[in-house]
């Protein structure tokens, strides 16, 4: 009898197997554990370490844009137009946010100056087309949109620039409002254009009044 108990019973179903066969299974589970810490562990390292080493790209592009920027606007008031169109182009490749649309928009004015119209014309859509650039900047770049289309006689364009133009609050409303209504005169000089009575109504004590005024009689 005690021998046939003996055969029944595996090793495991000893208490002490048991327990044995218990410590084991939990010590695979806590190995598994302590393997999946480690492999979390060092993920969440590379992605520190990717992290800072992308923060520090980042400043460093912005420092060397900054730089370009910098040489290009030194290159344009010497008249180096070329050079000035080196520098801003790497400028705005380099910096981003506001700072992009600055630096575009000078690049526009150098390839204006050397004559590079259509190539100014791009740079300055870019800037007017951009969701980064604050309103002064694409306020300015609008008017210079305006000019040239002006200079090209083409009127309806420019008149399209000078309203987006004036829809911005910039300090260049008052400015834009009477190129509107200076491009919708020559567009009809039969009637005064409302760009005019607006600039009245918004800005009274401007220096731009007084020209409108000889022009509405008010």
């Amino acid at each position: 009898m005690a021998r046939t108990r003996k055969q029944e019973l595996s090793p495991s179903s000893y208490p002490s197997a048991r327990l044995v066969e218990w410590l084991r299974k939990q010590s695979d589970v806590i190995t598994r554990y302590k393997q999946q810490i480690v492999l979390g562990s060092a993920v969440v390292v590379v992605c520190a370490i990717s992290g800072i080493s992308w923060a520090a790209w980042a400043q460093y592009r912005q420092s060397q844009g900054l730089e370009h920027f910098r040489v290009g606007l030194l290159a344009i008031e010497s008249k180096e137009y070329d050079m000035a169109v080196a520098e801003l182009t790497q400028a705005e490749a380099a910096l981003y946010g506001e700072s992009r649309g600055v630096a575009a928009l000078h690049l526009g004015e150098a390839f204006e100056k050397s004559n590079q119209l259509l190539e100014a014309k791009d740079a300055y859509e870019r800037v007017a087309t951009s969701h980064d650039a604050g309103p002064y900047v694409k306020q300015i770049a609008l008017l210079r949109l305006g000019h040239g289309a002006e200079e090209a006689e083409e009127f309806d364009a420019a008149a399209q620039w000078y309203r987006e133009a004036s829809g911005l609050d910039g300090p260049s409303k008052s400015e834009a409002l009477l190129a509107l209504g200076e491009a919708l005169e020559r567009q009809d000089g039969a009637s005064v254009p409302q760009a005019y009575f607006d600039l009245l109504e918004q800005f009274p004590d401007s220096p731009l009044a007084d020209m409108v005024r000889t022009k509405t009689g008010k």
